[in-house]
């Protein structure tokens, strides 16, 4: 019986997550972000959830050939080259009014960095920062609650009724 309790409870909290995880699938809007004339275009930290990010170029100067990196916070520090380290995304040759799809595999928290093609940061620029969809690590957290729980109280009620009918 102690073990059918454990099983309910366990499914009582995967399905719990799972109608938190589809409350929270609505648009995650972070609102139009700017930078003024005497700040670089980093932008964050952001917490970025492994679902669809978009991201549109509002304003930037220059108005061509400008990338756009999202780089993880614990791989960078702001003193260090732009160069030196590896983005978790990249995006080359872009222009103003740019929208950019893409997903982050791992949540954290990231900055936002607009560049030239030189490599110059782009001064001043203006962004929005969306997320859409299901954050996908907690869809696979309580799928696997579920799923746990329900093999808990399957296996459970099969041993009682075998007990029953002997």
């Amino acid at each position: 019986m102690k073990l059918l309790r454990i099983g309910v409870t366990v499914l009582v909290i995967g399905v719990s997550l799972l109608v938190a995880t589809y409350v929270r699938a609505h648009t995650v809007d972070s609102g139009s972000i700017g930078m003024g004339m005497d700040a670089p275009s980093l932008f964050g930290p952001f917490v970025f959830e492994p679902r669809t990010t978009f991201i549109t170029l509002r304003e930037a100067n220059p108005k061509e050939n400008l990338t756009l990196a999202v780089i993880n916070e614990l791989s960078w520090d702001q003193t260090q080259d732009i160069r030196e380290v590896t983005p978790a995304f990249v995006l080359n040759g872009l222009r103003e009014s740019d929208t950019i799809v893409f997903k982050i595999s791992v949540r954290g928290l990231y900055y936002i960095v607009v560049m030239t093609e030189k490599g110059e940061y782009v001064n001043p620029s203006n962004l929005v920062v969306q997320q859409r969809g299901f954050a996908e690590d907690l869809l696979w957290a309580s799928g696997t609650f579920v799923a746990v729980g329900v093999g808990i109280v399957v296996v459970q009620m099969a041993r009682l009724l075998k007990l029953s009918q002997e």
